[in-house]
């Protein structure tokens, strides 16, 4: 049971203070008889007052509170943010160790560039240049794996965009490996063009009617093309359209480039 609300405190306690003054005034034997008088009604007031004093003082260490506890919180998004930088670089470093046991680095030269981002709505990436490299419009981008990934077509500082095989615009000549029955067979390669189609879709055209077609069948890039050398896998056949009509079949190709697995790309830059 409340015995006063705050109001009341206060003015009580300001007609306490009025009358001791008041009392200062009078003589000593009335002081002593009012003292005993206002004693039990100071002490009810004392007390309440210190409850008011003892809730501010509890706002003042909630404050200290929620400022550790703001203080914990970015300490620990802060090392949160150095191991996804760790990871990062152990995923690079994965990268170029698959280069090297691919021997890739013999063969071209290479250099790492991490993915910072993708164009909405597009089939394009950004990716970080090595710092104090030049690199050209065109140059051919590839993971540690062999696969072909797009072309850079366009160089901003140390940023550059670069168009997928998938981007609606792109088309890359290819060779198509047949299956045999001892796996993939050289002795029955065709060509024809893997077109983008936007959103990750890849699909493969100008391949002569009268040529058959195998599901599964793996596609690499050819000679052909003025970006990529011979050999880069680019994906694998899915499902076939034939018309009899028309002078070219098609096909639905699975893409061996996976964006959402892929941290870091290379390009290829001349010897």
């Amino acid at each position: 049971m409340k015995v006063f609300s705050a109001k009341g405190k206060v003015a009580i306690l300001i007609f306490l203070l009025g009358g001791v003054f008041a009392l200062n005034l009078i003589s000593q034997e009335v002081r002593s008889v009012m003292y005993n008088l206002l004693s039990p009604m100071q002490e009810a007031v004392w007390k309440g007052s210190g409850g008011m004093q003892d809730f501010a003082i509890g706002l003042f260490h909630a404050g200290n509170l929620r400022s550790e506890n703001e203080k914990l919180r970015d300490e620990n998004l802060q090392l949160v943010q150095e191991l996804v930088q760790l990871r990062v670089i152990a995923k690079e470093n994965a990268e170029l160790r698959s280069v090297l046991d691919a021997g890739l680095r013999e063969e071209f030269s290479l250099l790492l560039a991490p993915i910072v981002g993708k164009l909405i709505g597009e089939d394009t990436i950004l990716v970080r240049l090595p710092e104090g490299k030049e690199v050209k419009e065109g140059t051919a981008v590839i993971t540690a794996g062999r696969v072909a990934v797009g072309k850079i077509v366009q160089v901003a500082g140390r940023i550059a965009r670069v168009q997928l095989l998938s981007h609606d615009q792109v088309k890359t000549d290819v060779e198509i490996q047949k299956n045999s029955a001892q796996g993939v067979s050289s002795e029955h390669i065709l060509t024809g063009v893997a077109k983008g189609q936007g959103r990750g879709a890849l699909f493969l055209d100008l391949v002569p009617r009268d040529e058959m077609l195998e599901p599964d069948s793996i596609l690499v890039t050819s000679n052909l093309g003025d970006v990529f050398p011979s050999s880069f896998l680019v994906g694998q056949i899915e499902n076939i359209q034939k018309d009899d009509a028309a002078p070219f079949q098609q096909a639905t190709i699975r893409s061996f480039f996976d964006l959402q697995d892929t941290q870091a790309v290379f390009l290829m830059t001349p010897l």
